[in-house]
């Protein structure tokens, strides 16, 4: 059966108001992949908020749901989401050419993916 994703919202701990989300998506259980997506308010970037939020998801991802890749398609010019992205073991794989549609025209985008190494795997 399909899964359609599971999404978090994301609130500082002092308050309870939504800053962000973070979720995956995209699932094909039969693959043990999903795409994963994330935003968050311009004022609470670069805090490591979505670092910490992207570790528990994708780690929730793998125990939960067992899942071996895990996607993310991210535009070229957002080097602040192609760092975290590398910090947190996304390789780059490629170059999605027109693969996306905004403004009145298409977009090159870039593929990551995470792949699980359980412990003790080789």
């Amino acid at each position: 059966m399909p899964h359609p994703g599971t999404r978090w919202g994301l609130c500082l701990r002092e308050d309870d108001r939504l800053i962000g989300t973070c979720g995956l998506f995209g699932w094909n259980a039969g693959w043990r992949q999903c795409t994963i997506g994330y935003e968050l308010l311009p004022r609470h970037q670069g805090a490591g908020l979505m670092h910490e939020a992207l570790q528990a998801a994708i780690g929730w991802g793998h125990e939960h749901r067992q899942l071996h890749r895990i996607e993310a398609i991210v535009h070229p010019d957002n080097q602040p989401s192609i760092t975290l992205l590398r910090r947190l073991g996304f390789q780059q794989e490629g170059r999605l050419r027109d693969g996306a549609r905004w403004g009145g025209r298409f977009h090159d985008m870039l593929l990551f993916a995470h792949i699980h190494t359980p412990a003790g795997a080789a």
